[in-house]
């Protein structure tokens, strides 16, 4: 949230500023019963309480989908395509949308009739009246059903210039007449510009503005406005005045806008300076705008100024919660006092009565700043999620994406509003950080990439707050203007609405747009994530281009190659380009006539046939002519005599209207060979390293041939998963990602997830008193000197978590999102052999850390300190830990062939190291191993380097021998679980308070204390992880005791560590679960033992009896959410392989475990 509280540099500017804003300050700040939502008079933002001390709740206001109507509905809407138009104008456009929609309109069918002929209903004949004179249309004309932004002109030589807008209305029907659809609009026809004055047009079908000054000519120029929001910092002094207009904008070459943040005086020269200088503004009345009075005043003096081009009124009243009527008051006498500037309003909440706030606007205006904030934990000391809390950035994940999806959003809500045609947006970029919510401003490449996003987005102006600020950011923003606001790039983002480009195989951190006129298209490539993307990255496209003409911006080497935008080197980080592309005249599509009318068949067949029905295949029918790229899954039955011949276009009545090039079709079939369905195995032998990065080998088969199938067969096989937790579920998404259409998971628990498991110990999500009772925690990243990695390992977890977001539309009430896990506190407790402090609790381990006296320490003998030393010099070994967390496949690779000293690392646990080649006495053995060293070396130091993570996340038939014995002798830990309820968070109420992370004791059975994570500081009830083991022993021990006296073990123990009021504060409810006791999940948390890991992991990756085995305990890591992932990637395209289908387990290959294939290091503020 920013509160737009200028730091004012001089007394004289104070009183500038004051000058021009009549109403107080206090108006603008204050809460009160004017406020909408839920609670008026509360701290709240954005509808959300976020300060301490007060209850989260549902705040409202949301947008969402309306319910679809079971008839199919036509949608028909009027606007004129420009806002205004003036007098000595002859000729206006009307735009009509005929879209048809699941939730606006009236009942259609694709059917007219007159009660004896039937024809289709895919046109609809239409006039357009004024209100008050319905004589003669001022358009009268067809329109197709389902287009969208159709134009038709009218003359405006019979309309008389006044400040009245026309009304009209819209006739449209079938053509018997039996349905019937209207609409209205206005045109605004002004008088001519007053001498010396200005105006802008909106430019509804292309959300762009169009701008006039009087006094240079008749013409309108397209106007994308990019400044800041400036800060006047001057007096009335034409030198000043006119200094702070060269250098705000170059000398005239770089930001073209400002929205001047000054007061208005009729002497003031800062207003004279930007007219002569051509800098256009928007005025401010953000101060004002609630006091109509004012507004009238201040309107009246600035609205026959050269260079205004619009005004600014309220500042995200939706953060603010302001009535909603405010606005649009403010808006309606504007247009009356200066029918000539749009107005503009800012919003800032993501999802906070968007529709009654955006309506009091022309052109809509964001603030999204997500740079240098928590996002999860304000400064106000509260958790920030959907209900609850200000973070700097409502709902926001601290990334340059949260650009892209408010905007998204934004769209979508207008989408499911029924607005059309959309306003104007303009982006307003961070450039600033401070007020304790902004850590640091953002790095020239995020601002480069958040405005590229937005463009993608359609966005057409562009004000940073504020200015002056940076100056670094300032000249990113100048650099930028200068390509963006200038010829060709500026044609481009003005003169049509973007189209999105998915690129197939990257994480959701790549986005493409691009926009076509006149034979040339600019694309945008933007990769928005801190790590590169290996080369070459190819972005296929839409349209055939010929040639690159430019690279604009950027300065990356694209070259154009098969249809492609390739970059060799591979797409840097945080990066941003403007390509300029000539396109292909006919190569391989048709081109027709502009009249051409549709519906239009495509065929494909001979060059030179002139009748539609010597085609030997049809491709499809278009309602509209303006298609410019066909997609065609070429049919099997396609000859190879055929494979030469055109696309050619025909109207309704069976013209050929257009046709292409001659196209050489690659027809590409793959067919199963004589004797059967042929597996490609995954061994040494196909090239895939089993024990290594196995990925890797799956790319080389491409090229080699290994079978040949029959496509459509193979991917209709029947499949059966059985199992639904994360190993299971993993393989179906790929599996059905990959074409395969009778996969089905079978699941006895009729759950699913697995041992992912979320108790609600009272209420539900968002009352804040829930625990994992499975998995709770993601390593992230991992510290080693003055850099900072990513466990490469983990990543799939978030990409994953991407994926399911991307699927169900970014929808916020399905969003996966993540917020730091707090994994150790220095206020966590050490509850050994009974000893307190004065304070009634144990010592803290940051108290022990600073003074070990407090603990008593274990007596250990030399020897058993030097074993100790030895084996912690192994676990600390930076080089090893570095290559695990950075490239876990090669790691595991190389630890099972050379080991530790070279000897094979699975031949060795850590008691058999120690005591027979360190030749330690099993006495110290003994000791130092706690007893349980009998688990693989490789197990012990993954799990060493997981736990060593700086940043962690956490979730808002008969076989063989060998694979048999892999099924019945691999051990698993016995892990047991309790969670208890308080009816407050005590803890975080000690003299040491204790937020997240845990305490440990030597109470037996007990194990770990887990601290909640979420919602630190907030009231009502809370849980914590009262105890946790892991180890087998307590884990078949607590299998053998009633859960009644289980738990009331683990209540009588928090207790005796935390004092009484752990007593007072319980609520009674509690969650146990002992995993041994689940029949579907008892085999979790695999704990090879010397030797099985190296013996058993071959045997997953080979197909018995028409079996695949996944699961975390196939995988190389084990126990974590992401052994279970990898696994299933594993299975998946081990099945794939099984079925011959080469590319679609390369595909998934490339999607899932890209991360792995390099190194990569990022900064974590």
């Amino acid at each position: 949230m920013k509160r737009k509280l200028l730091e004012l540099a001089t007394g004289a500017l104070t009183v500038l500023l004051l000058a021009g804003l009549a109403t107080p300050a206090t108006a603008q700040d204050g809460g009160g019963d004017d406020e909408t939502g839920e609670n008026p008079g509360w701290p709240r933002w954005c509808g959300k309480v976020y300060e301490a001390g007060y209850p989260a709740f549902e705040p409202g206001g949301h947008t969402t989908e309306p319910p679809r109507s079971n008839a199919t509905l036509l949608h028909v809407q009027l606007a004129t395509r420009h806002s205004i138009y003036v007098a000595g104008e002859e000729w206006g456009s009307f735009v009509v949308s005929a879209a048809l929609s699941p939730w606006h309109g009236d009942p259609y069918e694709n059917r007219t009739s007159d009660g004896v002929a039937t024809r289709p209903f895919d046109r609809l004949r239409f006039s357009v009246h004024l209100v008050d004179d319905d004589a003669t249309p001022l358009v009268q004309d067809f329109v197709d059903v389902n287009a969208t932004g159709a134009e038709y002109g009218f003359s405006l030589e019979g309309l008389n210039p006044r400040y009245e807008p026309y009304e009209v209305v819209f006739f449209g029907a079938s053509e018997f007449g039996d349905w019937n659809y209207t609409a209205t609009a206005e045109v605004q026809y002004l008088p001519a510009i007053r001498a010396g004055g200005s105006a802008t047009k909106i430019d509804r079908l292309t959300g762009s503005l169009l701008f006039r000054a009087e006094d240079e000519g008749e013409g309108w120029a397209p106007l994308l406005p990019y400044g800041y929001y400036g800060l006047y910092n001057g007096s009335n002094d034409t030198a000043a005045a006119d200094e702070f207009v060269r250098d705000y904008t170059s000398d005239g070459t770089g930001l073209n806008a400002i929205v001047a943040l000054a007061g208005f005086a009729d002497t003031n020269p800062v207003y004279d300076s930007m007219d002569t200088r051509n800098l256009r503004y928007m005025f401010d009345l953000r101060g004002s705008y609630q006091n109509l009075t004012e507004v009238e005043r201040r309107v009246n003096t600035i609205k026959h100024r050269k260079s205004l081009f619009a005004y600014w009124t309220a500042d995200e009243p939706d953060g603010w919660q302001r009535p909603f009527e405010a606005p649009v008051a403010a808006r309606d006498l504007i247009r009356v006092l200066d029918p000539y500037h749009p107005v503009a309003l800012t919003l800032n909440c993501q999802d906070y009565y968007f529709g009654p706030y955006s309506i009091g606007g022309d052109v809509l205006m964001a603030d999204v700043y997500p740079i240098g904030i928590n996002s999860t934990f304000s400064k106000w000391g509260t958790a920030c999620n959907t209900t609850y809390g200000d973070c700097g950035c409502d709902n926001c994940a601290g990334v340059v994406q949260d650009v892209r999806d408010r905007w998204d959003d934004l769209a979508r809500y207008e989408r499911w509003l029924g607005r059309w045609p959309p306003p104007p947006k303009f982006h307003n970029p961070q450039v600033f950080h401070g007020e304790d919510y902004w850590f640091r401003d953002p790095t020239a490449a995020e601002a480069r990439v958040m405005n590229a996003l937005a463009f993608n987005r359609g966005i057409t102006g562009i004000f940073g707050w504020t200015w002056p600020g940076s100056r670094e950011l300032f000249e990113v923003h100048t650099e930028m203007a200068r390509v963006v606001t200038a010829e060709p790039v500026s044609a481009f983002l003005l003169g049509g609405r973007p189209q999105s480009i998915e690129v197939e195989d990257v994480l959701d951190v790549v986005d493409v747009a691009i926009w076509r006129r006149e034979g040339r298209a600019l694309v945008s490539v933007v990769n928005g994530g801190y790590l590169d993307i290996e080369g070459p990255f190819s972005v296929e496209l839409p349209v055939p281009a010929s040639a690159i003409i430019e690279t604009l911006f950027g300065g990356l080497p694209w070259q154009s190659v098969g249809g492609a935008l390739v970059v060799e080197e591979g797409l840097p980080a945080m990066s941003s380009s403007f390509v300029l592309l000539e396109l292909e005249d006919s190569q391989g599509y048709p081109v027709f006539d502009d009249d051409v009318r549709g519906p239009l068949t495509f065929t494909y067949g001979s060059c030179s046939h002139l009748d539609v029905r010597n085609a030997h295949h049809e491709i499809g029918r278009y309602k509209v002519a303006d298609t410019s790229r066909l997609v065609w899954i070429i049919p099997e039955d396609v000859q190879s005599a055929q494979s030469e011949g055109c696309i050619s276009a025909w109207d309704i009545e069976g013209n050929l209207v257009g046709r292409s090039q001659s196209q050489r079709l690659k027809l590409r079939k793959r067919r199963m060979e004589e004797g059967g369905l042929h597996s490609i195995p995954m061994n040494n032998k196909t090239g895939i390293d089993i024990l290594g990065p196995w990925f890797d080998g799956v790319k080389l088969l491409e090229g080699k041939n290994l079978s040949a199938i029959d496509v459509a067969e193979a991917k209709a096989k029947d499949i059966a998963i059985v199992g639904a937790g994360m190993a299971g579920l993993m393989t179906f998404l790929i599996l059905h990602q990959s074409g395969l259409t009778n996969v089905r998971i079978l699941e006895a628990s009729r759950r699913l997830g697995g041992r992912v498991r979320t108790e609600y110990l009272s209420g539900g999500p968002f009352d804040y008193s829930y625990q994992e009772m499975g998995p709770m925690r993601f390593p992230q990243t991992i510290d080693f000197g003055n850099d900072t990695f990513n466990v490469t390992d983990q990543q799939m977890v978030f990409q994953l978590a991407d994926e399911m977001n991307r699927l169900n539309n970014h929808d916020r009430n399905l969003s996966v999102d993540f917020i730091p896990w707090i994994h150790q506190n220095e206020n966590g407790l050490h509850y050994f052999d009974g000893i307190k402090m004065d304070t009634g609790l144990p010592p803290t381990l940051g108290q022990i850390a600073a003074d070990p006296s407090l603990a008593i320490s274990l007596p250990l003998d030399e020897s058993t300190r030097a074993t100790q030393s030895q084996l912690q010099l192994i676990l600390a070994n930076e080089t090893l830990m570095l290559k695990i967390a950075t490239n876990m496949h090669r790691a595991h690779k190389d630890f099972l062939v050379n080991g530790l000293d070279g000897k094979g690392g699975d031949v060795w646990s850590p008691y058999a190291y120690l005591a027979n080649y360190l030749g330690a006495s099993l006495n110290d053995t003994d000791i130092v191993t706690g007893g349980f060293g009998h688990s693989s070396f490789w197990y012990i130091l993954f799990e060493s380097m997981n736990f060593g993570a700086t940043t962690w996340k956490t979730i808002d038939g008969e076989l063989g021998a060998t694979i048999t014995n892999a099924i019945n002798k691999v051990p698993f830990a016995s892990g047991c679980k309790v969670a208890l309820e308080y009816r407050t968070r005590f803890w975080e109420h000690f003299e040491n308070p204790i937020y997240g992370g845990w305490s440990e004791t030597d109470i037996p059975g007990v194990g770990w204390i887990t601290y909640p994570s979420y919602c630190l500081n907030c009231t009502g009830p809370a849980s914590l992880l009262a105890s946790y083991v892991v180890e087998a022993s307590w884990g078949d021990i607590w299998v053998s005791v009633s859960e009644e006296q289980h738990v009331q073990y683990v209540v009588d123990a928090m207790a005796e560590i935390h004092g009484q009021v752990a007593y007072d504060e319980y609520t009674g409810n509690y969650r146990r679960k002992c995993w041994r006791e689940d029949e579907f999940a008892s085999g979790g948390w695999a704990q090879p033992t010397v030797g099985q890991h190296q013996l058993y992991i071959p045997e997953y990756f080979k197909t018995h009896k028409n079996i695949i085995f996944v699961g975390e305990q196939t995988s190389y890591t084990h126990s974590w959410v992401a052994s279970a992932l990898e696994s299933g990637v594993r299975g998946a395209v081990q099945m794939l392989l099984e079925l011959g289908l080469v590319d679609e387990a390369k595909a998934a290959v490339d999607k899932w475990m890209g991360r792995c294939n390099f190194q990569s290091t990022i900064w974590i503020q």
